[in-house]
């Protein structure tokens, strides 16, 4: 793929706490911290092939061990942030605690169900069987050999299946979206 420009989503901490929230309660409150970075990448690709944007937005990678949303592996691992730590404990023996419920109040009807649906297909899977399973099934991974790289969103629309008008009619509602961020000035950083 030859493309000049990127689509670009901002990252929304509080709904991507949310997500991360509904996850951990699904699974009885614990995650190994690798599973719900998956799990989340998972739901924001599928939303992002049903309705053109993801839920948590933020920056793509693939890592050796898969794709990963770079900020959701930053609060977990790195630089915890003040509404992240009030919600989701840091790593303890590779898992991660729901401390408190976020609630979902940000999250949409479709959002929830496409979280629900990551849930039903893929929580039940250990953290390195959806290694292999993000190695194996998603296109837009490939082994970075050590290092990493970008994932950008075109990457997964174009694994997707999507055509460059398909694409070009996601970009051009990305770009909407942030126009609308930047009027209301919405700090989804909190």
């Amino acid at each position: 793929m030859s493309r000049r420009r990127y689509i670009r989503f901002r990252f929304d901490e509080k709904k991507t706490v949310q997500a991360a929230g509904l996850l951990l309660s699904s699974a009885g409150g614990y995650l190994n911290y690798m599973q719900l970075i998956k799990l989340l990448y998972l739901a924001d690709r599928e939303h992002l092939r049903l309705y053109g944007f993801p839920i948590t937005g933020g920056s793509y990678a693939a890592l050796p061990y898969g794709p990963v949303i770079e900020e959701v592996k930053e609060r977990i691992l790195e630089t915890p942030t003040s509404y992240w730590s009030e919600h989701i404990s840091p790593p303890a023996d590779f898992e991660v605690k729901l401390l408190e419920d976020p609630g979902d109040d940000d999250l949409t009807d479709a959002e929830v169900e496409v979280l629900q649906g990551v849930v039903t297909r893929f929580l039940s899977m250990h953290p390195f069987e959806l290694v292999i399973y993000t190695h194996k099934e998603l296109p837009e991974w490939r082994d970075p050999e050590g290092s990493s790289f970008t994932i950008w969103a075109e990457d997964i629309l174009d694994a997707l299946g999507m055509n460059d008008d398909e694409i070009e009619a996601v970009f051009q509602s990305a770009v909407e979206r942030e126009a609308v961020d930047q009027i209301f000035t919405r700090d989804t950083s909190i």
